[in-house]
């Protein structure tokens, strides 16, 4: 085993002589080791998947509180543009709430298998956003260096995933330097050809690629090590202090993103991984746009969400630029209502979890009563399974919580103009 123990399963059988007397003791032992730690892994697993429920769980109750917090900043923000102090400290709110927001999604992606989100994003954004979170755990005593220097930084990927893989490494490094050090961090653009791809770990295609070089001066990494490192559940952490899976999902991250991975150490002389991804061919501003200020809009939408604090904030988002809205706080409401006025609506907000009549069941039957109907739905989770079902059936797109004004107002005009 990797940490010098074996399990030895042993039976023992006594011999005995024609009078009953033990003559002696027979003993087999069987090396259970790999059994034993699949039984470990298994369990682990089981763990996983636990976690995984409980984060299903709670995303959708706390996306609706995030969702609140950030729908009303941004109204306040609106109106207090003539007061830069006060308008700041709105802009920060919303800010801080859609970092949390983040957290939930990395919770989420941990917990499951996600579908990548593939846009375009900066790596540069993503390490800055890694850097503030490090600023707030990492020892003071290791230094932290930055050098930017790649030009083309745009790669097609999800924002959330590349920000936990960069941040595995930034810890992994920050565990290698107990007493303190050095970690630099720096990107340039590179050129992977047939010649130079064969020190890195997986084969990937000729072409542009940015790098992303993290070197810490830390306690560094044997031969011997760098051969598992980047398997799952390896650790040469005591008990307790690592679970060996933080560079196995860098891996399978970057693997995802069309990259590769380089590694460079030796004990005493410190670590550098390089991660390699392919550059978007699209320019920066290929990135999605938020609306401008306020569009004028026009029609009729009936918004179903059982947490009061998302209809009213969404509700005013939508008053403000334009549309009429009808609200309703549960599916069997909101399933009256359309009954009532479906020669009004032009386009009904779901929320996918509702007492009652969820958002899945409140869908099909406004379809019954009108199979025109234009619907949208919104969650706190990507409900994948559900979401390709119902968009086979009919279903004109999903908007995750918690939203951004601009998002909203997208996916409304969007979903109208069909």
């Amino acid at each position: 085993a990797a940490d010098g123990w074996r399990w030895i399963a042993w039976v023992h059988t006594a011999v005995l002589g024609k009078e009953g007397q033990v003559l002696e003791i027979a003993g087999v032992g069987r090396d259970i080791t790999e059994k034993q730690q699949m039984e470990t892994q298994l369990r682990h697993s089981q763990k996983m998947d636990s976690i995984g429920q409980l984060a299903g769980g709670i995303a959708h109750d706390f996306n609706n509180m995030l969702g609140g917090i950030i729908g009303y900043s941004e109204l306040l923000a609106a109106r207090l543009e003539g007061d830069e102090k006060l308008h700041r400290f709105a802009t920060r709110i919303t800010e801080t709430a859609s970092q949390a927001a983040d957290l939930t999604e990395d919770l989420l992606a941990f917990s499951r298998k996600a579908k990548l989100t593939n846009q375009p994003q900066d790596v540069h954004v993503a390490l800055e956003e890694v850097l503030s979170i490090l600023s707030h755990s990492i020892d003071r005593r290791v230094r932290v260096e930055r050098d930017f220097a790649a030009e083309r930084s745009i790669v097609h990927g999800d924002m959330a995933q590349l920000q936990s893989a960069f941040l595995n490494v930034c810890v992994n490094a920050r565990d290698a330097m107990p007493d303190g050090g050095t970690l630099a961090i720096a990107t340039e653009d590179i050129h992977l050809g047939c010649g130079n791809t064969g020190s890195t770990l997986l084969a990937v295609p000729e072409g542009e690629y940015v790098r992303i070089a993290f070197r810490d001066t830390g306690v560094g990494i044997s031969s011997e090590v760098q051969k598992h490192i980047f398997e799952p559940f390896f650790t040469t952490k005591d008990v307790g202090k690592g679970t060996g899976l933080g560079l196995a999902a860098v891996y399978g991250t970057i693997q995802e993103h069309g990259g590769t991975i380089a590694l460079a150490s030796e004990p005493g002389s410190g670590t550098c991984f390089s991660l390699y991804l392919p550059v978007c061919e699209d320019e920066v501003g290929a990135q999605a746009k938020e609306l401008p200020g306020v569009i004028p809009a026009e029609g009729c939408i009936l918004l179903v969400d059982d947490e009061e604090v998302i209809r009213s904030a969404a509700c005013e988002i939508l008053t403000e630029i334009g549309y009429r809205v009808v609200t309703a706080e549960d599916g069997e409401e909101g399933l009256s209502l359309f009954g009532q006025h479906r020669e009004e609506i032009d386009l009904v907000l779901l929320d996918m979890v509702m007492p009652k009549i969820n958002g899945k069941d409140c869908f099909y039957a406004i379809r019954e009563l009108d199979p025109e109907a234009r619907v949208l739905l919104t969650s706190g989770y990507s409900p994948e399974a559900d979401l390709e079902q119902l968009r086979g059936d009919g279903l004109l797109g999903w908007i995750k919580k918690p939203y951004r004004q601009a998002d909203l107002r997208r996916v409304v005009a969007e979903a109208l103009s069909r």
